[in-house]
């Protein structure tokens, strides 16, 4: 949601109570550490993950939306890859944001920081695992975009200038083209 519509300390009570209640339950510590992260109180949001890794080690979701707000913010973006590639390392978990979504939000990281070839690999990485994954609309903005209108080359040659490896090239070119 945006800021305007975000009310994290409503959110952190009943987080906590919800933590009281089930400290076996992952919700509560994923709402709680995108709470800090969006207060960028990054002591509480890493006490809270290692809190959340230990009472629920098969589901790391608070890592993903710990990262999530630290993207909304734009601030300490290495923070926001670090929890992100975290939460890739293991399969998620029921409700949890999907591998897909996890590599469409690194890539919007890698973007804003300016590393926009790994940024297309991850958005790649998503569409091929989720042929509806938001990553398609970030792969035509960056692909069909200024750079092709600019130089008026093909996607194949917008890629090689991007030093993008060959297999994300070919998921590319069969995904848009």
């Amino acid at each position: 949601l945006p800021a305007a519509h975000r009310n994290n300390d409503l959110a952190e009570q009943h987080a906590s109570e919800a933590l009281t209640l089930g400290p076996g339950r992952v919700e509560g510590y994923a709402i709680l550490s995108a709470v800090s992260a969006a207060r960028g109180n990054w002591i509480e949001m890493e006490a809270l993950l290692a809190r959340a890794e230990k009472a629920v080690p098969d589901d790391l979701a608070p890592y993903y939306r710990a990262a999530e707000a630290i993207l909304l913010s734009g601030h300490e973006l290495p923070r926001a890859e670090r929890l992100l590639r975290k939460y890739l390392a293991a399969p998620p978990e029921g409700n949890a944001p999907t591998l897909s979504e996890a590599h469409w939000q690194l890539g919007l990281v890698m973007e804003k920081e300016a590393r926009r070839a790994e940024a297309i690999g991850e958005w790649s990485e998503s569409l091929r695992l989720d042929s509806d994954s938001p990553a398609k609309r970030e792969l035509k903005r960056v692909a069909g975009g200024a750079a092709l209108r600019k130089s008026g080359c093909d996607i194949q040659r917008a890629l090689k200038a991007s030093k993008v490896h060959n297999r994300t090239k070919q998921l590319f070119n069969v995904t848009l083209l």
